[in-house]
């Protein structure tokens, strides 16, 4: 495992992460096509077989990176995964009144 892999895994696991590590993103195709893939996905830019951006790549942090950058980085698409499976919600114009879902409309 490279240094900054080390150093990756370490600060996830620290954080409450359960990283699961793959040397490619042909391995990591893998994982997220097997039963129970993960919901939240930190990829290197240049991966072998498939990298980050080919892989649909929402956001990014530049290496070197700084490790509170990292976990704000990841704390926000952790709440963007979840807001997504909760369903939709709908924000006021000025963000401060409280959020409300969007009522299902069946036909």
């Amino acid at each position: 495992m490279t240094r900054c892999r080390e150093v990756v895994d370490t600060h996830l696991r620290s954080w409450g992460y359960e990283p699961i590590l793959c040397e490619d993103g042909g391995q990591a195709s893998e994982v997220l096509s097997g039963e129970n893939p993960p919901s939240l996905l930190l990829l290197d830019w240049n991966m072998p077989v498939v990298d980050g951006l080919d892989a649909g790549a929402d956001d990014f942090v530049a290496k070197p990176f700084r490790v509170p950058e990292l976990r704000a980085r990841l704390r926000v698409g952790a709440r963007t995964t979840e807001l997504q499976r909760e369903g939709p919600w709908m924000l006021s114009a000025t963000g401060y009144s409280s959020r409300r879902r969007v009522p299902q409309h069946t036909n």
